[in-house]
């Protein structure tokens, strides 16, 4: 039995013949409904679930529309989704802000199931504001977005804000009918993916293929031709489309930016800047804090840049990010760079000094297994623009073995491949060794170590790195770094846990300095965090420019060229 997460429980289901249960046999066309016209300021959550078994379409299944309105009749979140024996349970999130209450909700739930009824139970839970929270909403001129006056954002553009919510999209299905009709071809197509799928291909046709995409997609990273990063629109980083084929849409959970404010009363405000909290599983979704509702911030995307603002955790301190990828018309060779830019505009609108400290982390990989393999690398290093300004990054060596048909091309041709890989990548080295990736307009430029290799036929490396830097306008800015802390799996080695870089940001918005310059062991995914700390005047303005660069150099496919 589930059971209403977290929170006041504010509505449930109740069984008409035994108020003491809190489900109720929906059968064909029965109605479950809640009104209500008073919602208080704060997070809610619905949860819907079904206990029935069987088949399911559209004859089976119990629809749910909600809608719920501002007191000035402002739509705040609206959604149409259902639960059937496939899919048991649908949870939805949204938030009613000061200015919005008290808020109207209209939920209706509608049962089809023509066939035998189904068990349905419904919670809405409320997470009250705390007063602090409270305060820094009211101490706001009106309770809305607010955007940073330094910054120029596009006026023609997709926009959303953070704390937005989506319904799941429905999945395709065909009726029994259709299905007894095509399956002749669905055997055809079976066949043919098991085909391609012993020779070591990636069928071209493949309709029993679900993409985990989702309505997340945000504006892509990279220039054109060298692989791409995707990043939603919340700011997760989701889509890696670097090496050749299907692109992996893996969220790693440790890439994150996350910001800390220090407050008047001498404390400090902490906090992920991203609103998606990652599952309880993750070791870094235990260890920091990811509680910002998003409700606040507001992501406008207009390819090749997004602008998101923050006005959380600090209302009175607005953060402002602007990613760029070079893309410049008629420039062919800086838009092909393989880097994405993140330019932070940090203004103070309150009448005290504020020191602020930005962390960017990321974790050497594309979440696949191959993080968790051991051999990856994170080296800290230091170096200056073009401008002279001081630039600090770490540099990801990424330990991932070529595709299996290059090893057993190895194994069979060892002689020939071997003296082929050896002056291809002898050509690489002279090429691409400490290459340095320039990041367009902002001046920044970061050294992308290639480390390339070849175990005489045993084992084949494709060279893959990756590389993060920051720098700042402010010449009294800090610099504080930790090139190796574990992200998943056993944390061992004196590696540093992920609760430990937390609680060294959360107290004073800085990092200890620590290197880890061993390979990562087998059975741990490893990270490393830049971190940027200014302190901004009342009424002023400081920025602070963060990078991440790539090197992919050999394009393998699948049949094993490259």
């Amino acid at each position: 039995m589930a059971s209403a997460s977290s929170g006041v429980l504010i509505w449930k289901v109740t069984n008409p013949k035994d108020k003491s249960r809190d489900d109720i046999a929906m059968y064909d066309g029965r109605t479950v409904q809640y009104n209500d016209d008073k919602l208080a300021p704060g997070d809610y959550t619905l949860e819907c679930y079904q206990d029935g078994k069987g088949f399911t379409g559209a004859f089976r299944c119990i629809e749910i529309d909600m809608i719920v309105k501002s007191a000035k009749g402002d739509q705040i979140c609206k959604i149409s989704a259902e639960v059937n024996p496939k899919q048991h349970k649908y949870v939805t999130n949204f938030t009613v802000g000061l200015n919005d209450a008290p808020a109207t909700i209209n939920l209706n739930c509608v049962g089809h199931a023509k066939v035998r009824s189904l068990h349905f139970r419904s919670y809405l839970t409320l997470v009250p504001f705390s007063e602090n929270l409270k305060a820094s909403l009211a101490a706001s001129e009106d309770g809305s977005i607010p955007d940073c006056d330094r910054v120029s954002l596009p006026h023609v553009c997709w926009s959303r804000s953070l704390g937005d919510s989506f319904s799941g999209h429905k999945e395709f299905g065909v009726s029994a009918l259709d299905a007894v009709r095509l399956a002749s071809l669905g055997l055809r197509m079976k066949q043919y993916i098991d085909s391609e799928t012993e020779q070591g291909r990636l069928p071209i046709m493949n309709p029993f293929y679900k993409s985990p995409a989702g309505p997340r997609m945000g504006v892509p990273l990279g220039g054109i031709g060298g692989g791409n990063i995707g990043r939603g629109w919340r700011g997760e980083f989701g889509r890696w489309s670097i090496i050749p084929g299907f692109p992996n849409y893996s969220i790693i959970d440790a890439d994150q930016f996350s910001a800390y404010i220090s407050q008047p009363d001498g404390t400090g405000l902490a906090t992920v800047l991203n609103p998606t909290k990652p599952p309880k599983s993750s070791k870094v979704g235990k260890a920091w804090n990811f509680g910002m509702s998003g409700k606040r911030c507001k992501n406008y995307s207009l390819y090749p840049q997004s602008f998101t603002t923050y006005s959380e955790p600090d209302p009175k301190v607005i953060l402002t990010c602007r990613q760029i990828s070079p893309v410049i018309p008629h420039n062919y060779k800086e838009s092909s760079y393989p880097v994405g830019v993140f330019e932070w505009t940090i203004e103070n609108n309150s009448n005290l000094e504020r020191t602020v400290s930005l962390m960017f982390t990321f974790q050497n990989g594309l979440g696949e297994k191959f993080d968790s393999q051991g051999g990856h690398e994170n080296k800290w290093f230091v170096d200056k623009t073009a401008e002279g300004k001081h630039v600090e990054g770490i540099n990801f060596k990424y330990n991932v073995p070529a595709h299996s048909k290059i090893l057993e091309g190895v194994k069979e041709k060892k002689q020939s491949n071997e003296a082929e890989l050896k002056d291809m990548y002898s050509e690489l080295d002279k090429e691409r060794v400490e290459a340095r990736a320039g990041l367009g307009a902002s001046g920044i430029f970061t050294e992308v170590v290639q480390n390339v290799a070849f175990n005489k036929g045993k084992e084949v490396y494709d060279p893959l790195s990756f590389s993060i830097a920051a720098t700042s306008d402010d010449p009294t800015a800090g610099f504080f770094h930790m090139s190796k802390f574990v992200t998943e799996g056993r944390a061992g080695d004196k590696t540093i846990h992920p609760s430990a870089l937390w609680k060294d940001f959360a107290l004073n918005g800085t990092l200890s300095n620590k290197d880890g310059m061993t390979p990562s062991k087998a059975g741990q995914s490893v990270g490393g965090a830049i971190c940027v700390r200014v302190k901004v005047p009342a009424g002023g303005v400081r920025n602070i420019i963060f990078s991440l660069a790539w090197d992919n150099p050999i394009c393998r496919f699948n049949s094993g060229s490259g």
